[in-house]
């Protein structure tokens, strides 16, 4: 057919795939115009619901699950010999405490203040440390067109890459 395509892209302006709302703007789009009877009616179907891609969304998203999960695993394994070498490294400081006269019970509860504070800053400095950057990123974003030279790719007008 004559100015016909075969297929058309759609993008969220969001950048990011959302399957729920995806699979209802096709379904709402499909009991408007699809008919059954006419094999030239448009179709609209979501990336999970396509042969090929549908497998590579499902694929992402366990792979999302498993590095995420893995990342967890491995961070909490480093905080905590992290933890425990703090620890044996400041015995000797807990003796001393301890020789000199101060209740165990003091030395617990300065303990315990000690690393609810050092977590409340550290928290609070990295969640402002990463809003930064996440904002400069946002707002400026990184050119890797020097990477890419002579690279033919396609990219959507509205995904914010500059």
């Amino acid at each position: 057919m004559h100015d016909a395509a075969g297929e058309i892209l759609g993008f969220f302006r969001t950048g990011t795939y959302d399957n729920d709302r995806a699979r209802a703007i096709a379904d709402q789009f499909n009991q408007q115009y699809s008919s059954e009877g006419d094999e030239f009616s448009p179709v609209m179907r979501s990336l999970a619901q396509d042969k090929t891609m549908g497998f590579l969304v499902e694929y992402s998203g366990k792979l999302q699950t498993l590095l995420v999960t893995v990342f967890i695993i491995a961070m909490s394994l480093i905080l905590w010999n992290t933890g425990l070498l703090g620890g044996l490294r400041r015995y000797g400081e807990f003796g001393m405490r301890l020789a000199i006269g101060e209740e165990k019970g003091h030395v617990y509860r300065t303990m315990m203040m000690e690393s609810f504070l050092i977590g409340l800053f550290g928290s609070l400095a990295g969640v402002a440390a990463g809003l930064t950057i996440s904002l400069y990123l946002q707002n400026q974003g990184v050119d890797l067109g020097f990477m890419m030279k002579n690279a033919s790719i396609m990219c959507p007008a509205s995904s914010g890459l500059k």
